[in-house]
């Protein structure tokens, strides 16, 4: 499949509608898919945004920073990592430190790993993530939220990992259940409990 060309549908500040015309072996069609690029800036950076995976170390065991925030595509809250988009030319580890502290008042002390840019979910949009690792601490700084934000930061600890997953009808973020999971798997290999 080759794309032979692109239209964007509408000029939106943090999303747009794109139709791209596309050849399979002689035979044409087009497709739509939602986009964080902005018409004049396709593919300018690798990755639109960073998803946090922040573990925070205590004597008690670590815990793993979760947020609760409302989406207006959801209709209501979901269990997701902290993330946010990157701003032009800033790098994962910085847009991961900035996002962490706003949505949750942690301060990265130490990035284990940042993956390479991962798709969100390539049928629907382009978007690329890309997942930064790390150890926080817990200072008692408080959230710095836009005014349009809403949502409630949360340390989880092994139990309350197993609680959520326990309860298969909470909304949860796909990046989100895969980390949970192989906490709830590993259990205290991932946060020494």
């Amino acid at each position: 499949m080759r794309v032979t060309g692109t239209k964007f549908l509408t000029n939106q500040k943090w999303l747009n509608l794109v139709e791209a015309a596309y050849d399979h072996h002689g035979e044409s069609g087009t497709w739509v898919f939602a986009s964080r690029r902005a018409e004049s800036m396709p593919g300018a950076w690798a990755a639109d945004a960073v998803g946090v995976v922040a573990i925070v170390p205590g004597s008690g065991g670590a815990r793993l920073s979760v947020v609760r925030e409302t989406r207006v595509p959801t209709n209501g809250p979901v269990y997701a990592l902290p993330a946010g988009l990157l701003e032009h030319g800033e790098l994962p580890a910085d847009a991961a430190a900035r996002e962490l502290l706003e949505e949750t008042g942690l301060k990265i002390t130490r990035v284990l790993r940042i993956s390479p840019p991962l798709y969100s979910s390539p049928g629907m949009t382009d978007e690329q993530v890309q997942l930064v690792f790390v150890e926080a601490s817990d200072d008692g700084t408080s959230q710095s939220l836009d005014g349009h934000e809403e949502i409630g930061s949360e340390l989880w600890d092994l139990s309350r990992i197993r609680a959520y997953l326990a309860q298969p009808d909470l909304p949860c973020d796909a990046r989100l259940y895969p980390i949970l999971v192989l906490c709830d798997l590993l259990g205290a290999v991932v946060l020494g409990s």
